[in-house]
């Protein structure tokens, strides 16, 4: 069995500094959530984010959820985009157990879409993508986002948790979230957007 918090734990040292990862490690044991000190380290790290994936002056988006707005990003963008949407409606919710599992599913999935761009392999899930970019992405943020197939692939396909019980707590989605945006910002030059990056800076 996968110690998804232990491997998240030491992503999150990679990946942030160590006074981010303090405040990172803080926001995710939070209980309940608190959302206002997430949704400001959230937007520390620029481009899109759980504040401005969506516009929420405007109602009828896509997901169809009110008062999640309509997503910023550009229609041929969706399956690159949108799970960030989708992770946005989850986190202003204030993050449920219910959906601490769909969190962790569709951070992966921004990552993969991004992933299966570079690999040129739309079929693919994220493992047999990644395996297909050893000559576009540097070898060590290839080895940290294989260290996430694992969890990606316990987020769609693992349900023999105990009884009532989830498989994700809110503090694994909470990292998952934040170790996916921070490897997405490592893609997003290597990939061709419809979308400029830059309407998110609102």
């Amino acid at each position: 069995m996968v110690d998804h918090t232990g491997a998240l734990h030491q992503l999150g040292r990679e990946l942030f500094a160590s006074s981010e990862w303090e405040r990172l490690w803080q926001i995710s044991l939070s209980n309940p959530l608190d959302l206002a000190r997430l949704t400001v380290f959230d937007r520390t790290l620029g481009g899109p984010c759980i504040t401005t994936i969506a516009d929420r002056s405007m109602s009828g988006g896509a997901l169809g959820i009110p008062g999640h707005g309509v997503g910023r990003y550009d229609a041929g963008d969706r399956a690159v985009f949108r799970p960030l949407h989708y992770c946005s409606s989850s986190f202003m919710i204030g993050l449920p157990d219910s959906e601490t599992r769909a969190v962790v599913q569709m951070s992966a999935a921004h990552l993969e879409a991004l992933v299966k761009l570079i690999a040129e392999t739309p079929h693919h899930s994220l493992g047999p993508a990644l395996k297909a970019v050893r000559n576009k992405i540097d070898e060590t943020t290839r080895g940290q986002i294989g260290r996430l197939v694992d969890i990606s692939n316990d987020a769609k396909h693992r349900f023999d948790q105990a009884k009532d019980t989830h498989l994700f707590p809110a503090e694994d989605a909470v990292l998952t979230y934040f170790v996916c945006r921070r490897l997405a910002q490592r893609l997003y030059p290597l990939v061709r957007l419809s979308t400029d990056l830059g309407v998110f800076s609102v």
